[in-house]
């Protein structure tokens, strides 16, 4: 195998920024950024917003964690990659949709020579596979020489046991990741959680990198036909777990006494002990 050393979360840590950090999602609140973003000396873009909002940025790192986008290995999401510039952080389960997983290794190490991508693992605690092995185990093996991120996090303060869970939103991924790299600041916006299916709304709603026209009738109807748009997704019933990763992303930083904020009045982040809300107008 080849050494893929060069391309971990570890050897971004040993950057040690001690900057401020701007983490961005995609809930229309993102607008924000627009009052920060020459302020914030790192950003970081989750999910699809680098690409979503190119004019928030330049991205230092992008921060992904599913099998759907962005995929480097597909022709149309690499010219998306290769377009921000972005250090992309994949995640192990990027693989989980895919089967022919050679072909899918053979490209990835092509392509790191002309894509920043940093390979992290959010699942194989102790590094033990699923209990039912899939694309993410044998991916995990592959390119990531690290620990999951939760373990280190913990890490970071002298545990062992992972931080978090495996995490419901890549959110916390890029969180975690802004307290490793000892972030002097973090501050964050586009993070609403919405509860029921009327309040999944995006920056600039109209576009998706991946998403089908029928994908895209089926998520309007979900929001604007009253039989569906006070409907709870499934999705939803995680979020307590969601807080409570948070709440312990948070209580790590505040043991490096980094600051984290909320630019976003409306947010449910601000009910995180140790977040505090941030009037970004006053920029």
């Amino acid at each position: 195998m080849r050494d893929f050393n060069n391309n971990q979360v570890s050897n971004l840590a040993k950057l040690n920024y001690k900057k401020s950090v701007l983490i961005m999602g995609a809930a229309p609140t993102l607008k924000l950024a627009r009052n920060f973003k020459d302020l914030a000396e790192i950003k970081i873009g989750v999910g699809d917003v680098p690409w979503r909002a190119p004019k928030l940025g330049p991205f230092d790192y992008w921060v992904t964690a599913n099998a759907t986008y962005p995929l480097p290995w597909d022709r149309k999401h690499l010219q998306h990659l290769l377009s921000s510039k972005a250090n992309v952080l994949l995640s192990s389960t990027s693989a989980n949709s895919e089967n022919n997983l050679a072909t899918i290794f053979k490209s990835l190490e092509k392509l790191m020579m002309v894509v920043p991508i940093t390979f992290y693992d959010q699942r194989h605690f102790g590094g033990l596979s699923c209990n039912e092995l899939k694309p993410c185990c044998s991916f995990s093996k592959q390119f990531v020489t690290d620990p999951p991120i939760q373990q280190m996090l913990s890490h970071c303060i002298g545990e062992t046991t992972p931080a978090y869970s495996e995490g419901d939103s890549v959110f916390l991924h890029a969180l975690a990741l802004a307290v490793i790299l000892q972030s002097k600041n973090i501050y964050i916006t586009g993070i609403e959680i919405p509860l029921v299916y009327r309040d999944y709304k995006y920056y600039k709603d109209y576009r998706s990198p991946s998403e089908s026209q029928l994908d895209k009738v089926k998520r309007l109807v979900k929001r604007y036909i009253p039989k569906y748009r006070d409907q709870v997704p499934a999705t939803s019933h995680d979020q307590i777990r969601f807080f409570h990763d948070i709440q312990k992303i948070v209580n790590v930083a505040k043991e490096f006494d980094i600051n984290v904020y909320s630019l976003s009045r409306s947010s449910p982040l601000n009910f995180i002990i140790g977040i505090e809300y941030f009037e970004s107008k006053a920029f």
